[in-house]
């Protein structure tokens, strides 16, 4: 009996130190998905750039303590590691003050990195790492090299850190496109025109195979051609929101490849956005008899 070969998922973008009030995490959303995945059952590569510096070795080190692929970690001798000053309220929801011209920000462009493009299975990029034009071309290169991987672009507006150029680049890119509620009402102001027949007309417009639509406890919206399904959330014990949405992606992402009904994927994804916002930071250690519990209530 031959084991099902695990799906190869490519993560590019910042990892970083999301750094609380009484601690240290290790965080930035490609990371966070990347590390999600690997739990659920993908062969996961990140691709990123730390300082030489504590931080950087720091974080070479807590991937190798978790298994994490860091080959493709670049090392800068010139920018700090990234880093981000996370305060929470008292709902658990993080407010992120993030740190400029950092080492993420210079993600340089190799031929080895054409040649995992090539073998993987999907690639997840987002918007953040693209604030600078030397990440954002090594980006979307290694989108354009990823030849028949699912390409996802997984949204993250933080604070003035996109435009509606790096925005529109990502879009027109992708075949699947993660946002938040919040972060809907955003685009709809920067693409009004495309706005204009809803969901499906900016689908269309950018030739989006898959929507989803994040709503925090609420659950999700997802949209693939003609089909649109709402899907409740799971109620928990919030700890922090940190990552959840990470999490999220990590699994839409892994069900999208494993080819699985609309509504399965979105209830799976929402399970996996709950359990990680019951913990603290975006890499929680992932307990199965707590999946499980959740997944009992569903």
């Amino acid at each position: 009996m031959t084991r099902e070969k695990k799906p190869t998922i490519v993560a590019i973008g910042e990892v970083l130190w999301d750094c609380f009030p009484d601690r240290k995490l290790l965080g930035g959303a490609p990371y966070n998905l990347a590390y999600i995945a690997r739990q659920i059952g993908a062969e996961t590569v990140m691709v990123s750039r730390v300082g030489e510096d504590t931080d950087g070795r720091a974080i070479l080190e807590a991937m190798s303590a978790k298994a994490m692929d860091r080959r493709f970690i670049q090392r800068d001798r010139e920018h700090a590691t990234g880093t981000v000053q996370v305060r929470l309220s008292a709902g658990g929801i993080p407010d992120f003050t993030i740190m400029p011209d950092v080492a993420y920000d210079f993600i340089e462009w190799s031929e080895p990195m054409a040649e995992l493009a090539g073998r993987c299975d999907a690639i997840c990029f987002g918007s953040l790492c693209q604030r600078n034009a030397v990440s954002r071309a090594t980006i979307l290169r290694m989108v354009e090299s990823a030849g028949h991987a699912l390409r996802v672009f997984d949204i993250n507006l933080r604070q003035a850190f996109y435009s509606k150029e790096i925005l529109a680049a990502g879009l027109q890119r992708a075949q699947v496109v993660k946002m938040n509620d919040g972060e809907v009402e955003t685009l709809k102001k920067l693409f009004p025109a495309e706005f204009r027949g809803g969901e499906a007309g900016f689908m269309k417009a950018f030739d989006i195979e898959l929507l989803a639509i994040t709503r925090g406890a609420d659950g999700c919206t997802l949209c693939r051609g003609a089909e649109r399904v709402d899907v409740s959330g799971v109620k928990v014990d919030v700890c922090d929101t940190v990552g959840s949405g990470d999490a999220f992606t990590a699994s839409l992402v892994l069900s999208c490849l494993r080819k699985m009904p609309l509504h399965e994927i979105g209830a799976e994804a929402n399970l996996w956005g709950a359990y990680v916002a019951t913990q603290c930071g975006g890499t929680p250690t992932v307990d199965p008899r707590a999946i499980e519990a959740l997944r009992a209530r569903m």
